[in-house]
């Protein structure tokens, strides 16, 4: 084996480098595409701000190959060789810098295949040009592979900006969609929790799929594999919980609603005990009910009423009409000489009668109430067509007397009865409801005891 000397001289080789750098010369040299000095400037300010975390290169190594450029000329860029034989000393004045910083720079560069060393045999930079400004020996720091790169460092950037833009739209995107669902999750316990329906089972499901996802976005700098393997688990999952929700808010069929219900309905004609001012739950027509009616002629006596069976569940109807509305006043034995006791007041518009109330009276009575609560013409044609004339009667009389008693009681006081009246309309329209009997017999009630 011939003996090697221990050292030549000459700067160190790093293969893998030096190899690609040299195949980027010879790329360069075979190519027709030429750079310009000032657009290569250009394009290095924002590959830099792309590529700032992708390439292992410090802020001084961006200015050192900065100033390599501006060392060279326009003509450089054009003629094909692009060398640069500053000294180490001239290089490290100009970023004032030690010298053995530079040569770190140097060779970080070299190692990110952007300059290509051109040693001459003295170790020493130097090059000359002819008359024309052309290059025609140098040896120093050739630039080639960067001026070979820059297409390719172009489409780099370019692609990381779009990775950061994914990277910050699925950061927003995961975090709101983990919130919505967080949300969606309390809300369900807090308010479904007792259904008959609920299944703890899935919902302590949906829980640990929510929380393998917030793990991968723990990391407040999150990258984007993480991102997209945590929106690959919160998309599914708020679609599951958005499924599950609509089981306890999408109505059931009108039996299995009218079977459920049948056993939560007492079908009492007590005001004491069924008085409310929130509407009722979906009530059913009876076909043939009797109630023994107490003396006082306000409500049933406890245990002196009888109830009849309940009609088929597939004859449930929930459109309201004036028959059914006119059934459900004859339920409660509601007259217009119990409308008069239970709401003195509806009728102190009117002249004193010396005979006993009639439904005309009544009527008459809407009418000239109507200008003091503010019931337009459209809403009393409105209830007249859903309640038919006589509950429309009793609703406005409910309304007018509980705004008479909210001067005294601010239990009773109503602040848009124009707004209460079509709503009670609008709950018997939309879902069949009607508790004018309830409301009335609780005024009564509430008037005996006054």
């Amino acid at each position: 084996m011939i003996a090697m000397p221990k050292r030549t001289g000459f700067r160190a080789a790093s293969l893998g480098a030096d190899l690609i750098n040299e195949s980027l010369v010879e790329a360069y040299n075979s190519s027709d595409r030429r750079h310009a000095r000032c657009e290569v400037r250009n394009e290095l300010k924002w590959i830099r701000q792309e590529l700032n975390k992708d390439l292992p290169l410090p802020c001084s190594a961006w200015l050192l190959l900065d100033e390599l450029i501006g060392l060279t000329q326009d003509q450089d860029w054009r003629d094909g060789q692009i060398t640069v034989w500053a000294s180490n000393e001239v290089l490290a004045t100009y970023l004032d810098i030690s010298e053995r910083q530079l040569q770190i720079l140097l060779r970080r560069l070299r190692e990110c295949n952007f300059i290509y060393f051109v040693d001459s045999p003295s170790r020493q930079r130097w090059g000359r040009r002819d008359e024309n400004g052309r290059i025609v020996e140098a040896y120093g720091i050739d630039l080639r592979p960067l001026a070979q790169r820059i297409p390719d460092l172009i489409q780099m950037a370019y692609q990381a900006r779009e990775r950061r833009n994914a990277t910050i739209r699925g950061r927003r995107v995961s975090r709101a969609a983990l919130a919505r669902i967080t949300e969606l999750i309390l809300a369900a316990e807090r308010d479904y929790a007792a259904n008959d329906n609920w299944r703890p089972t899935v919902w302590l499901g949906f829980q640990a799929q929510l929380a393998k996802a917030a793990a991968f976005l723990e990391d407040k700098r999150v990258q984007l594999d993480l991102l997209d393997r945590a929106l690959a688990i919160l998309r599914p999952l708020e679609a599951d919980v958005k499924a599950a929700l609509r089981e306890f808010l999408t109505p059931r069929s009108s039996a299995s609603n009218d079977q459920t219900r049948a056993s939560k309905i007492e079908d009492s004609c007590e005001g004491e005990s069924q008085f409310t001012h929130k509407p009722t739950t979906y009530t059913k027509p009876p076909t043939d009910e009797s109630v023994e009616l107490s003396e006082d002629s306000v409500g049933g006596s406890r245990g002196a009423q009888s109830r009849a069976s309940s009609p088929p569940a597939s004859d449930f109807e929930l459109t309201m009409t004036p028959d059914r509305a006119r059934q459900h006043l004859a339920k409660y034995k509601v007259t217009p000489t119990f409308v008069a006791q239970a709401c003195p007041h509806f009728l102190e518009v009117l002249e004193p009668l010396d005979r006993p109330v009639e439904w005309s009276d009544l009527k008459r009575a809407m009418e000239l109430n109507n200008r003091v609560i503010g019931a337009g013409g459209h809403l009393v044609r409105r209830a007249w067509k859903i309640l038919g004339e006589e509950a429309s009667c009793v609703a406005f009389a409910i309304v007018t007397e509980r705004i008479c008693r909210g001067r005294t009681s601010p239990a009773d006081a109503i602040y848009r009865p124009g707004g209460y009246i079509n709503w009670i309309v609008d709950q018997a329209e939309r879902f069949g409801s009607l508790d004018l009997g309830p409301k009335l017999h609780g005024l009564a009630q509430a008037q005996k005891g006054d």
